[in-house]
């Protein structure tokens, strides 16, 4: 996360004028390693490595290598530790940009005139890309599929402008004082 700001203010008798802008940016990158849901739903005697040391994809073999027709219940057990593994990607983003002007002139005693304008900007975007050996493809690679990948891309673009005026007046007539407000 990073950002930068800035505030510019004028003062005289009679008229005001403040700007302030900001600039932000920040980034988050999800876990190849998965969520901690998954971890705790796994059975606890389920070893995440083979005999030789390496991380298994699969906890426990298909029905089909097993030679039996029907699958164990719950579907095809994946390690999520595997994931690690791969190179993917998977992350979010934003930029962000905001700039506000204020203005208040005192034109006489009894009238005065505030303006204000505002403008706001977000670029907010994700990637994801699971390459073909990630778990999330397991089930269509038993079922056949093979060289299964996914890649999304998402951005947006959102602007806001926001803008006011308005008028004040103000008399004293001996105990009584009459306000007006026009915006």
């Amino acid at each position: 996360r990073a950002g930068i700001s800035y505030m510019l203010s004028y003062n005289s008798r009679k008229f005001r004028l403040s700007n302030s802008m900001t600039v932000g940016y920040a980034r988050g990158n999800n876990s190849s390693w998965g969520s901690y849901g998954q971890y705790a739903s796994l059975f606890p005697f389920f070893s995440p490595y083979d005999s030789l040391g390496n991380i298994v994809k699969v906890f426990e073999p298909a029905n089909e290598a097993l030679g039996i027709a029907v699958g164990a219940p719950g579907g095809v057990i994946t390690n999520p530790m595997y994931n690690a593994t791969l190179a993917t990607k998977d992350y979010n983003y934003y930029y962000s940009f905001t700039n506000n002007t204020q203005a208040d002139w005192t034109i006489s005693k009894s009238l005065r005139m505030r303006g204000a304008i505002s403008y706001s900007t977000n670029l907010p975007g994700a990637e994801q890309f699971f390459p073909p050996d990630h778990t999330v493809f397991v089930n269509a690679q038993l079922a056949g599929l093979m060289d299964l990948g996914s890649y999304s891309q998402t951005r947006g673009r959102n602007n806001v402008i926001d803008a006011r005026i308005g008028f004040d007046y103000t008399k004293r007539l001996g105990r009584h004082t009459i306000m007006a407000s026009v915006g």
